[in-house]
């Protein structure tokens, strides 16, 4: 009777006052996002972030989140000592090479695959 009245709670807890079931979770959101993505993804992660770590154990523990961390569309990119802003001028300058090495690559790909079309 405990757990049935356990498993009620969270089912109540999961509905809005009018019944229907609320609304997807940010993480839900990103997902689908990233799902419907029919381009490239770069995802760049500061090592010392209480975030990025937060996402990387989410998406470690999460099948579908792994999934699309692994598809082919999608680049990553660690910042091992940078914080959440990459506030020091080196870090930032990493973010900047390592976005302008995924553009030359995203954008040699494009190229090819325009020209067998």
């Amino acid at each position: 009777a405990s757990l049935r009245g356990l498993l009620g709670n969270v089912d109540r807890a999961r509905r809005r006052p009018d019944g229907r079931d609320r609304a997807p979770s940010f993480r839900d959101r990103m997902a689908e996002g990233l799902r419907r993505l029919r381009g490239e993804a770069l995802l760049i992660l500061s090592g010392q972030d209480y975030t990025a770590r937060e996402f990387i154990d989410y998406s470690g523990a999460h099948a579908a989140w792994a999934e699309l961390l692994k598809a082919g569309n999608v680049s990553r990119v660690d910042v091992p000592g940078a914080d959440h802003t990459f506030s020091t001028a080196a870090w930032r300058v990493e973010v900047e090479n390592e976005t302008l090495r995924w553009l030359a690559r995203v954008g040699k790909a494009g190229a090819s695959e325009r020209a067998r079309t």
